[in-house]
């Protein structure tokens, strides 16, 4: 298991509270399989980041594709092949 943790900013650096969040396998429009911080527990795949931009999750090691949008001002972004 992995720790992923990263902050939602848009393109001027401002932070995005709120954002929604979505992981996927690489490639691919297949949910991944996230946890909370002991491993154990599973989380729902999309989730949003906090007020400060911040999101975080555990993952089994491999490369992920990560949605983040902010339904307010419609901004998004997708990374591609993240590592975790």
């Amino acid at each position: 298991m992995r720790r992923f943790q990263s902050r939602v900013v848009d393109s001027a650096n401002a932070l995005i509270s709120a954002a929604q969040v979505t992981v996927f396998k690489t490639g691919t429009q297949t949910l991944a399989s996230l946890f909370s911080g002991d491993g154990v527990v599973a989380l729902t795949n999309s989730f949003k980041s906090d007020h400060l931009g911040v999101f975080e999750f555990y993952v089994d090691s491999g490369d992920y594709d990560i949605d983040v949008k902010d339904p307010i001002t419609g901004f998004s972004r997708r990374f591609y092949d993240v590592s975790a």
